[in-house]
């Protein structure tokens, strides 16, 4: 199971205390305490190695390390490391309000999300030391949304599974019963030397918006998206089943309908052609020139400002 969402607790380190010590200079009494240090902040890192936020589950708070003490003799405290916690791509990190912090995309890139506190200040040449301050402390929460070029949606056995498995080359289970893609599943295939990131989600129903089955809030990772295949079995009501989905897109973010949709006729092999199949692509796992027209139109999508270019040279 894909956990897309977490809320997590993090204290920074506080700044370390300055240091209250003495030393004789001519006969004199002068403070020579040396600074605290910096308390470490806590740092969220985009990693290609984190594929959802389940790490999160277990653990939800986290405090980085406070500062050190200054020391005698004008020496400052050590600063210590700080907390690194690795993301995933496409993590959206909101404050408790449901505003956007940071938005995670680039791999590697970091974002200091709670910063230590400043060090205080020692009695060197001060008549005073002083404490360091409070490092931040806050509750974020972690909106995950998977980083994809197409995704894939239909209603129950609408064969989307099977077309998945046909694009990417894999074997997810498909059986003949509703729900069976229970949760978001991605892979990639390769087309003309370049890679593309497919998502196979969850069925949805008539009824999706109304939280039945298994709700509407994965239609979430769609954000991510750039193509959106429409599934429909080419032996049914396909008309009816493009309207439903259309549908229950509109009912949770109509945005979504903005990007180039695709409606796909599944097990197209098994019908004669019909005079209201136009405007619709027949699609069969079982015939492989169909798929590889599929990746075509894929290609050619997203790379057609690039095409357009070249062409035009």
């Amino acid at each position: 199971m894909v956990i897309d969402k977490a809320t997590i607790y993090l204290k920074a380190g506080s700044g370390g205390y300055g240091c209250v010590s003495f030393m004789s200079n001519k006969g004199v009494r002068v403070g020579s305490g040396g600074d605290g240090s910096r308390g470490a902040n806590i740092i969220l890192r985009v990693s290609p190695h984190i594929y959802d936020l389940n790490k999160f589950r277990a653990k939800r708070n986290f405090k980085a390390k406070d500062g050190n003490r200054g020391m005698d003799s004008n020496k400052s405290g050590k600063t210590p490391g700080d907390l690194i916690l690795d993301i995933p791509p496409g993590t959206i990190v909101r404050d408790k309000s449901g505003n956007v912090i940071y938005d995670a995309v680039d791999l590697g890139k970091t974002f200091v999300v709670a910063r230590g506190g400043r060090a205080g200040k020692g009695n060197y040449k001060r008549r005073h030391a002083s404490a360091g301050e409070p490092g931040e402390e806050k509750e974020v929460i972690l909106d995950y949304r998977i980083p994809n070029d197409v995704a894939i949606l239909g209603l129950p056995n609408s064969g989307k599974t099977s077309i998945f498995n046909a694009l990417v080359d894999k074997h997810f289970k498909v059986s003949d019963y509703p729900f069976t893609t229970t949760f978001c599943v991605w892979a990639q295939f390769e087309f003309k030397f370049n890679v593309f990131t497919v998502l196979d989600m969850p069925a949805l129903t008539d009824k999706s918006h109304e939280n039945r089955g298994l709700g509407n809030t994965f239609l979430k990772h769609l954000y991510r998206t750039k193509i959106i295949l429409v599934t429909a079995d080419a032996t049914g009501d396909y008309n009816n089943d493009f309207s439903v989905i259309r549908k229950q897109l509109e009912l949770f973010d109509a945005r979504v309908m903005n990007k180039k949709v695709f409606y796909l006729l599944t097990k197209a092999d098994k019908i004669e052609d019909k005079g209201d199949i136009s405007g619709f692509l027949k699609v069969s796992v079982n015939n492989k020139t169909s798929l590889e027209y599929l990746k075509g139109i894929i290609y050619n999508e997203l790379f057609y400002e690039e095409n357009s270019n070249k062409n035009r040279k």
